[in-house]
Formats: structure tokens, sequence, C-alpha cells
């Protein structure tokens, strides 16, 4: 005897699942509105030349070209600070001022930079503890009483090397991606344009790669692990303003097939069946997107006024070989089943504002909102495979950052910041069609608070951060 939900209580899910979607958009433009304003310019200043101090010459020939401004012209306070937090942005500057000073000839100046240049080695390491509100199959969690935490250590270092006139190397060691190569050449064509270009595969004493899938590409909300994977990317950014900028993305992660994981699952996925690769099969991920973005922000690291603000599209494609399930009556003649594709296409809008409330605290907003179509085909489920799937998707998140500096030092005594940072976000994802293909309710729904001290010196950044994360039926 089965269960059969009545018309009405379809209809009561179907207005509330409504009614969270327009809440979420119109608190979303509603923040987009307030974070989007004109800013009025009255004096102007000619400049007769450009000045950067504190850098080495490559270095300081990037900074010259990421100002964006030209000598002769006269620009206003708002456009040469603009151009002095484009510099700031750069990766490899940690602090830059401007002054002006009067000019060889009457009416005009020389707008000097001084930048304090990050060191060639580099690192940047985050130590993470997560409290899970449920249990998860992750492999660093360790459940307890219908609750788990898991630890990870994420890390980076570096080293960076100036060639040519405007061209930046680096390479570096991470924690999950392994051996790291790029290449970033500064103002092509004597336009501001930038180019960047990397690749990164793991090393040998490295097991393996490990990325959780797009809701709407398997709404079963999995991860696929990688092995002897590499990872390929390059983006080109193409300036249309001191602000504004439209920015073309691509990356590809390919290598052979691991093992399939629902996070809603059980850890001893065997007594359920499993999905896994079968041998010899690949996994590629690709990505690639197409957006107009807008920074005012002052620091990309630790902001503390300004906006970031983008918009465009963004394509997503899953293909793997033949799969295979097993079971523990079967665990050595798997089931064999057919390869699986999934693509999507969205149009996304995200943003961040930042409000300096004292001159040491800060309040950031931020939003994030996905419109798109998904294609799946043989997606696996518990009862075989759904051939092919034809899904509108959609994600909403809205949140709220609050930082507030312990520590700055400038000049003689070095380089150094000390932050607090607390975030709290709510968000979800969800498809229509829901296929109900797993344990994962649809829309998947998430609420995440954490805290954590930040630090940085002119080597790097170091945060300690304490997560709490809830998904599921969150909202309701």
């Amino acid at each position: 005897m089965g269960f059969a939900p009545d018309e009405d209580m379809i209809m009561m899910v179907t207005a509330g699942s409504r009614g969270i979607r327009r809440a979420f958009i119109g608190f979303f433009l509603l923040w987009m509105a307030l974070a989007v304003r004109a800013e009025d310019e009255v004096a102007r200043f000619q400049l007769e030349k450009i000045t950067v101090t504190g850098a080495r010459e490559a270095a300081g020939r990037i900074v010259a070209a990421e100002t964006l401004l030209r000598a002769g012209e006269s620009y206003g306070e708002a456009e040469l600070a603009q151009a002095v937090a484009r510099v700031q942005r750069l990766p490899f500057v940690l602090a830059a001022e401007f002054s002006l000073r009067k000019g060889g000839a009457r009416g005009t100046y020389e707008l000097v930079i001084e930048v304090e240049e990050a060191r060639r080695f580099f690192f940047d390491h985050t130590v993470r503890g997560t409290w899970l509100a449920q249990p998860l199959d992750l492999d660093d969690s360790v459940t307890f009483d219908e609750e788990s935490v898991a630890v990870s250590l994420p890390g980076l270092i570096g080293l960076r090397r100036f060639i040519g006139r405007s061209g930046v190397v680096f390479a570096g060691l991470d924690s999950a991606e392994g051996l790291q190569l790029g290449f970033t050449r500064y103002d092509l064509f004597g336009r501001g344009v930038v180019v960047s270009a990397g690749v990164s595969g793991l090393l040998a004493d490295i097991c393996c790669a490990e990325e959780v899938l797009p809701f709407s590409l398997d709404p079963s909300f999995v991860s696929w692990t990688w092995e002897d994977a590499a990872r390929y990317s390059v983006e080109l950014g193409v300036p249309l303003n001191r602000t504004d900028a439209l920015r073309l993305g691509a990356s590809r992660r390919t290598g052979e097939g691991g093992s399939r994981r629902e996070l809603f699952g059980t850890r001893f996925r065997f007594l359920d069946g499993f999905v896994d690769a079968a041998p010899g099969s690949d996994l590629t991920l690709d990505r690639a997107e197409l957006k107009w973005g807008r920074d005012t922000s002052d620091d990309p690291l630790l902001p503390h006024r300004g906006s970031t603000l983008s918009a465009g599209l963004e394509w997503t494609s899953f293909t793997t070989g033949a799969l295979q399930r097993k079971r523990l009556a079967n665990l050595f003649t798997p089931e064999p089943l057919p390869a699986q594709e999934a693509e999507q296409l969205a149009a996304v809008i995200s943003g961040r504002h930042h409000w300096a409330v004292t001159p040491r605290q800060t309040v950031s907003a931020l939003g994030r909102l996905s419109v798109g179509r998904a294609s799946l085909h043989n997606l696996p489920t518990e009862d075989g495979v759904l051939a092919r799937e034809e899904l509108d998707t959609f994600a909403a998140s809205l949140g709220a950052r609050h930082a507030v500096r312990l520590r700055r030092e400038r000049g003689a005594q070095g380089f150094g910041d000390v932050l607090l940072e607390s975030t709290v976000e709510v968000g979800f994802e969800s498809t229509t069609p829901d296929l109900q293909p797993s344990r994962a309710p649809n829309p998947l729904e998430r609420l995440e608070i954490s805290t954590g001290l930040v630090f940085r010196n002119a080597w790097g950044r170091l945060r300690f951060v304490a997560t709490y994360l809830d998904l599921g039926e969150v909202l309701r």
C-alpha cells in the first residue's frame, strides 16, 4: 500500500517553493539597487607624468599600465582613487597609495604611486573546522550523535618571477591540486588587456582530486574523485573603463575516473549499491564563462569599502566513461552502466558591497542569483539510470559579513594585518522537475555560519576558521 499526496498538498508545496524564490529575487534585486550608486566629481587634475616608487622595474611597468591612466589627460579624484584600487588588487601588491605633485607646467601634476611589493615567495594556508548539522559522506569528517565534524587544511606555497616587460610566471604546490604552473601577461597590445594560463597536476604521493558536482548536473548531490588528474585553465580580461571589464574564462579537469559518492548517503555504500567508473574510464569537467564585471573594492583579500559586481553566462559540462554499480552480492561482477553526460547553461548575477562602519570595521552584503537550463543523460539512480532529462535550474543566496581589523602594521616595522571576520549566508538550489533520484532534498537549502582569524604579512595569508553548515530543508 503506497502513499499518494493529494492535489492540495502538492499546491501548498509548490506555492511554498515559489514563495522562497520570489523572496530571494526580491531581496537580491533590492540589495543590487542599493549597492550601485553614482559618484559626483568636481575637481579634475591634468597629469603630466605618472611615477611608480617602491617596486622593481618590471613590477613598476605593470603597475603604471594597470592604472589605465595616460599622461596628458585630466582625471577626477575618484578616478585616481579607482586607478590605485586597481593597483591594490594586483596579486603582487601589498599596499598602494597615491599623491599629487605640481608638474613643470602651470596647472599640471605628477601622479606618484607608492607601492609595497609582496615577496617573491608566497603562501596561503587555511585551517578549517566544520560542524555539519547532519552526517555527510565525507572522507575528512567524523560522525557522532547524528552530527559530523570535518577538518580541512588547504594550503599553497609558491614562487613568482617577472619576465619581459609585463609578464609574470609562477609555480606552486597546492595541497589539493598538486604542482601548479602558470603565466600572466599584463597590458597586452598596450590596452590593459590581461591574459593568463595555468596547469596543475597531482603528485604521485597525493592520492586523488575530489570535487562536488553542481547540484543541477547531478541532483543526487555527489562528489567524484579523479585519479592522475590534471587541470587546465585560461582567462582573458578586457578593461572597458577604470572599473568595468569583460572577462572570458575556461577550465578543464580531466583524468582517470574514480568513485562517485552521494554526500547524503551512508559510509557503507556497498550495502545499498554504489556507482564508480569502470576500469579505464575517464572523467572530464569543463567550465566556461563570459561575464561583465565591475570592481571598486579597495583590497582583494581584506576589502574595506567598494563593490564587486558581475553578470553573464556560465556553461558547465560533465562527462564520464562507462560506469558500474557494485553491491555486496556482486562485488566481483558489477552491473555495467552507460556513460553519464550532463550540461548546463545559466545566466548568473552576483555581487558584494562593503561599507566602512568605522576605520577598523567593515560590514558587507553578498548575493548570487542563477537561472539556467540543464540536460542530463544516463543519470545513475538507485533504480537504474534516467536516460534523458531536461531541467530548469535555479539557485540563489544572500549573506552578510562583518570584519574588524585587530592589528595593522605599515612602514619601517614591516607589513602585517590581523583581521577577525564573520559571515552568515543562506541559499538554495533547485531543479524542475524534481527527479528525486536519491536522499538529497530538492530544493537543496543551505545555512552557513563562519568566523575566523586572518593573519596577513608580506609573505602571504594564514586563516583559522570555524564553520557551522546545515544542508537540506533549512528555510522551511
